[in-house]
């Protein structure tokens, strides 16, 4: 018989010792049964802050609105969640409040799951730091604010219908105002407040919205010449709201109207459902007030519609958006003597707080 040369018993070898295939199949399929997962929950979900914070602009708003949905399945999921803001140049008021609402209901709804860095701009950092935000999420202070575009902004935010808290500030303010009643200026304000109390979280449970989640939230600045007041909250928003009230349902039976219709139909009419003359009238009152003015404005956002009043061309305008916004965001801008004598008047949706 032939013998085997060196190579081919070393093969013979070789394949005596192989598993077959169906075995080896099965070992690893096995394994792959048995490996332990990693938990994605435990894995940091980094996600990038917009470049500019602004609800007014088309495309900044769905870029911060995309911001806000993905940090919220992200913690939906029960994944730690770190903002960066290396990437933010600008903070328009509308949207910086929005953030700061929906951040406290962040940090509320899942405590220590939020961490950020610290942003590359010079100015954003002091801003994020007047505001509170770096220190709620771990990060130290280490900026002084020496900023004239973030010194003068202040933040409230509260449960109840008092402005105690926004007394002085109010009060300082009448004394600049030239208006033939700048007395309700204050009233204005408080009706705003007490509105949203009153009438922004009726229609949500404790499960859908918890008593302690049913906010306002404010930003406001009085430099100079000029005052901005921004009033916010979660609700459910005019639209929803005023197509609900019983002294509405008639009016709308046979009106189909978009949101941006229907929040100018809230803010014209004189319907009130406390039935009280004094009551109720808050964002009515704010128009009739702007009316008067001589520069100025005022604007409301709420759902997927606008309404805004230019006082200083004394035209009312209205806006669509395809993104839904959350609540009602209430922005009022009011002139003092100095500017209205310069002729120097700003747009209210132009401004920012950096």
């Amino acid at each position: 018989m032939k013998r085997l040369s060196h190579h081919q018993r070393t093969y013979l070898e070789r394949r005596s010792l192989r598993v077959p295939r169906h075995v080896s199949l099965a070992r690893r399929r096995l394994k792959i049964r048995h490996r332990p997962r990693k938990r994605s929950q435990n894995r940091v979900f980094l996600k990038a802050a917009p470049e500019n914070f602004r609800l007014t602009d088309v495309v900044c708003r769905q870029g911060l609105f995309s911001f806000f949905d993905d940090v919220d399945v992200a913690l939906a999921l029960g994944r730690n969640v770190k903002l960066s803001f290396k990437n933010t140049r600008k903070m328009f008021p509308c949207g910086t409040l929005v953030f700061l609402a929906r951040l406290d209901l962040w940090l509320a709804k899942y405590p220590r799951k939020i961490t950020c860095d610290y942003p590359d701009d010079e100015v954003v950092e002091q801003l994020l730091q007047h505001f509170s935000v770096l220190s709620k999420l771990g990060l130290n202070h280490r900026k002084e604010i020496n900023s004239d575009r973030v010194a003068y902004w202040h933040f409230y935010s509260g449960s109840k219908a008092d402005l105690s808290g926004f007394k002085d500030v109010t009060l300082s303010i009448i004394k600049g105002i030239e208006h033939p009643q700048k007395e309700l200026f204050a009233d204005c304000l408080n009706e705003a407040v007490v509105n949203t109390v009153h009438h922004a979280y009726k229609s949500y449970s404790e499960a859908e919205m918890p008593s302690g989640l049913r906010r306002w939230w404010i930003l406001s600045q009085f430099r100079g010449d000029r005052m901005y007041v921004a009033i916010y909250d979660v609700g459910e928003g005019i639209p929803g709201t005023l197509k609900r009230k019983p002294e509405w349902l008639e009016f709308f039976r046979h009106r189909h109207y978009n949101d941006d219709r229907t929040i100018e139909s809230a803010i014209v009419s004189k319907r009130t459902s406390t039935l009280q003359p004094e009551r109720g009238q808050g964002l009515p009152e704010m128009l009739e007030f702007s009316q008067s003015l001589k520069g100025g404005g005022l604007s409301i956002i709420s759902s997927k519609g606008a309404f805004e009043y230019d006082a200083d061309n004394d035209t009312p305008r209205r806006r669509k958006y395809s993104s839904p916004l959350q609540g009602t965001l209430v922005q009022w801008a009011i002139p003092f003597r100095k500017e209205q004598e310069n002729g120097n008047h700003e747009r209210i949706n132009s401004q920012t707080v950096q």
